[in-house]
């Protein structure tokens, strides 16, 4: 039986290394040419992304976990796709195995969706995909176990950039006389927001439903308004992701670095509008990633640039009205952002 499976699934590759547009390059030889029934289309990202959205409802999930989840899924989904036009000049074969796999290596209880779609085209072709993301997955876990729980995700693996960047020192937080010179600004900004800053907060802070805050649905919004055709919409949800996952463990890596206290912590009488998030301050991760999105997102969509700064500032402006950052903290974060947009721009180019 297995002998059979495997040559009903068999699939023959002319090319020895494929797809450009993929993320890892695959070699696939020896195998012969198949077909599916199924085809790959802007309907079955959105499948996929409803399956998870309600998978998330009912789990209380960590936004650094969840982030790099997305990325795998993007891009193993997109290294899929483009491997199946490769194989037969169309876009055929089904996302559910490669998905469901990736799903699986994050949360192993994660239940098969209903109405599973399979062949034994997708079934190999998720197998030889699939492969190059769990040997990712598991170099991770190594490093992972090589630091203290929190630090966790400064070990991840980044996806674009070469080498950690950092901002500058922050001067100004590294001294008494600064941290209160920052606190006093932020007390004073403070007093010019109104309630509906204060909802934004909330918004960008991921505490007011689905979707709010995430950036991923953000662009994935964006997209469906704009119809964007679905090679575009695969390529560009991969490198969003990407450069996201790098953005956010960059900045990670930068908070640990320099340690510095978030003002609630150094002044108490500021009370957090949203929960205190457990990492030092410096530089906000929402500034952070905020101006990594909006880098990518008007990269590929110039005429939406004007939407994406708005956005951004408005993500990174929320940091300080929830009273959990300090402006220098902003200000970096967006400085920082950006370079990590522009060098993930570079490596993008060079796949």
């Amino acid at each position: 039986m297995k002998i059979l499976n495997l040559f009903c699934c068999s699939i023959l590759l002319t090319l020895s290394l494929v797809a450009q547009e993929s993320y890892y390059s695959y070699s696939v030889e020896d195998l012969e040419k198949d077909s599916s029934s199924f085809t790959l289309d802007n309907q079955s990202l959105e499948r996929w992304n409803q399956i998870l959205d309600d998978y998330f409802d009912k789990q209380a999930t960590n936004h650094y976990l969840k982030s790099s989840f997305f990325t795998y899924l993007y891009t193993a989904q997109r290294d899929f796709i483009f491997l199946a036009h490769e194989l037969t000049g169309s876009f055929e074969g089904s996302l559910d195995p490669i998905s469901l796999k990736i799903s699986t290596l994050f949360f192993p209880d994660f239940p098969t969706p209903s109405g599973m779609q399979k062949d034994c085209f997708s079934v190999q072709l998720a197998e030889v995909v699939f492969a190059k993301y769990e040997q990712r997955f598991e170099k991770e876990q190594k490093r992972v176990q090589q630091v203290e729980a929190k630090k966790a995700q400064t070990k991840w693996l980044f996806w674009l950039l070469k080498r950690e960047i950092l901002p500058p020192a922050p001067k100004e937080l590294q001294s008494s006389a600064g941290i209160r010179r920052q606190v006093e600004i932020l007390k004073e900004r403070c007093k010019g927001f109104t309630k509906e800053d204060e909802e934004d907060a909330r918004f960008w802070a991921g505490l007011k439903g689905r979707g709010s805050g995430d950036w991923r649905e953000i662009a994935n919004r964006y997209m469906q308004e704009q119809k964007v055709p679905f090679a575009k919409r695969v390529l560009v949800r991969s490198n969003l992701m990407m450069a996201l996952s790098d953005g956010a463990i960059d900045a990670l890596i930068a908070k640990y670095h320099f340690g510095i206290a978030r003002p609630p912590v150094t002044t108490p009488e500021l009370t957090p509008l949203v929960p205190l998030p457990t990492t030092p301050s410096y530089p906000s991760r929402h500034a952070v990633i905020a101006a990594v999105a909006e880098t990518v997102l008007s990269y590929y969509f110039p005429s939406g640039h004007e939407r994406f700064v708005e956005l951004a500032h408005a993500s990174a402006l929320s940091r300080i009205c929830a009273r959990v950052h300090y402006p220098l903290d902003r200000e970096a974060g967006l400085d920082l952002g950006k370079e990590i947009g522009r060098e993930a721009l570079v490596q993008i180019s060079a796949l």
